[in-house]
């Protein structure tokens, strides 16, 4: 299979172009070539003249390609690559845009400020052919769960048809929001499985004494991926690296299982689980499942040597770190890099509330407005999300215990996500 199906966009580079035109590679389902700027003017679209923008009407072509494919089973649209005039049209020559690399990003922002519901996994890749900067830009739209999108400007949906893309019918939009309810519908009961779970390990893990503790759950819900095995292979098992965050400048480690190293491993139906710990104050585990769910729990005793226990808020930290960074690898593992999840938290406790500790000079403990506390979930797209990610989280967290000065927050994370 050609490499524009199999290579992570960012991979790309001229010679996967090249290979599309010596094998006159057609357009359809998944791929569709413009060799240049949609225009009504005879002189092309003002972009090639200099200008710092497209014209709508370019915008709103190309953007109608990437609804499609979003609608679809996703694609590759290409600018800058001359299509044959056989049917269906095939990859025939390079036809390089300028300043293609800003025309990547220009039209990367677009889609986000123009479709709806937004796309959190569009990518745009810009493949430099000259010393001037002109070359080719791949915009890859993953297939979307949340599905049906539309333009903005006409509230249009439209749907990818073999290498045509085509305003979808109302039945059609009914269909296809049906289809993808029926998906989330899914989604949405394995988070609840996952919290029912999570309860029963609070009940369970400590002979029936108090206990407290964390969940972190990611699900696939843009697409399916599958493994056909996760328990022996090392990809799935508890990361090795250890990353840190300052909290009020006290540098914390964030890799519980560094901390309980795993005493325990067991293969479970399509999954694989991985225990750590010390038995009579805390338990931690990592799950991996074949379809792609990954589930972090970690319990401690509500009462430890007589005194209240707490959480610590770089538990929770690295609980959702190391799941996350878990999400990546699986998705690479299984082909399906561009694949979204979701991502649920939880802390939760058998006793009236929960408190999480500070950093304050006093060390000062807060208190949970709710118990159980199930935070928004959040989508992870690109890996280059990560940081943002944790930040948002970090403002849901203290928001959620009542405190009026956030910590003062900074991850030190490293970009590799796989074992060192």
């Amino acid at each position: 299979m050609t490499a524009l199906f199999t290579k992570p966009i960012e991979n790309l580079v001229i010679t996967d172009i090249e290979r599309l035109i010596e094998e006159g590679y057609p357009e359809g389902t998944y791929v569709e070539y413009k060799r240049e700027l949609p225009s009504r003017r005879p002189n092309g679209d003002p972009w090639l003249e200099g200008s710092s923008s497209i014209s709508d009407y370019a915008r709103n072509q190309i953007l109608e390609e990437v609804v499609a494919f979003a609608n679809g089973q996703g694609g590759n649209l290409i600018l800058g690559l001359a299509e044959s005039d056989e049917k269906p049209p095939r990859a025939a020559a390079i036809s390089p845009l300028p300043r293609c690399a800003e025309l990547a990003e220009k039209i990367r922002l677009q889609a986000r400020d123009c479709i709806s519901p937004k796309l959190p996994l569009l990518k745009t890749k810009e493949i430099v052919v000259d010393d001037m900067g002109a070359g080719l830009v791949v915009i890859n739209v993953p297939q979307s769960r949340a599905a049906p999108h539309r333009l903005e400007h006409n509230a249009h949906c439209y749907l990818r048809r073999n290498d045509r893309s085509e305003k979808m019918t109302m039945r059609e939009i009914q269909e296809l929001t049906i289809q993808r309810s029926n998906f989330l519908e899914e989604v949405d009961n394995k988070f609840v499985k996952s919290h029912e779970k999570f309860q029963r390990l609070l009940k369970n893990n400590f002979g029936g004494s108090s206990a407290q503790g964390i969940r972190v759950t990611l699900i696939p819900v843009s697409s399916e991926i599958w493994v056909n095995r996760v328990y022996g292979y090392p990809e799935f098992e508890p990361l090795k690296e250890t990353e840190n965050i300052l909290l009020d400048n006290s540098r914390k480690s964030l890799n519980l299982f560094n901390q309980f190293p795993v005493s325990a491993n067991k293969p479970l139906l399509r999954g694989a689980q991985y225990m750590g710990g010390q038995r009579d104050r805390y338990q931690i585990s990592q799950e991996v499942y074949c379809d792609g769910t990954i589930e972090f729990f970690f319990t401690t005793k509500w009462e430890i040597d007589g005194l209240w226990n707490r959480i610590y808020p770089e538990w929770v930290y690295s609980l959702l770190i190391n799941a996350v960074k878990t999400a990546f690898r699986f998705r690479e593992e299984a082909g399906f890099s561009e694949v979204e999840y979701g991502l649920e938290v939880e802390i939760n406790a058998t006793v009236s509330s929960c408190r999480i500790n500070s950093f304050t000079p006093d060390d000062e403990k807060f208190t949970f407005n709710n118990n159980p506390i199930v935070f928004p979930r959040l989508s992870i797209g690109s890996k280059n999300e990560l940081r943002e990610i944790i930040e948002v989280f970090h403002r849901d967290l203290w928001d959620s215990a009542g405190v009026m000065r956030y910590p003062n927050f900074e991850l030190e994370i490293s970009e590799e996500v796989g074992n060192e």
